[in-house]
């Protein structure tokens, strides 16, 4: 029984950081209220996001089942967070990422 509570400890712990590793690749910590959306390749042009609408979308995520990443719960990230690309080294902005999974989100928050 020790082991089975144990394992389960562990997950949370597991999915603590997770977000905390997602948190720190993204620069969250640090960003500053407004964060700018690189165009995507449909032809969508660059949106600004301001912290309030940046709220909404996190508690819109929340509200509909999704991670903080805006896929679903159980989404398991074999390097810890989907913003990073081991191949390129480089790292997507949290939202620009969820922009590109739900284009119409701003029209739903």
């Amino acid at each position: 029984m020790f082991c089975f509570v144990f394992f389960l400890t562990g997950c949370v712990s597991l999915k603590m950081i997770d977000t905390e590793i997602g948190k720190f690749l993204n620069g969250e910590k640090n960003q500053e209220d407004e964060v700018v959306v690189e165009s995507k390749p449909n032809g969508t042009s660059p949106s600004t996001l301001i912290k309030d609408q940046k709220e909404k979308i996190d508690l819109w995520l929340t509200a509909n089942g999704y991670n903080r990443y805006g896929d679903i719960l159980e989404t398991y990230y074999s390097g810890g967070t989907p913003l990073f690309d081991e191949l390129s080294g480089e790292v997507k902005e949290r939202y620009q990422y969820i922009l590109e999974k739900h284009p119409d989100i701003l029209t739903k928050i």
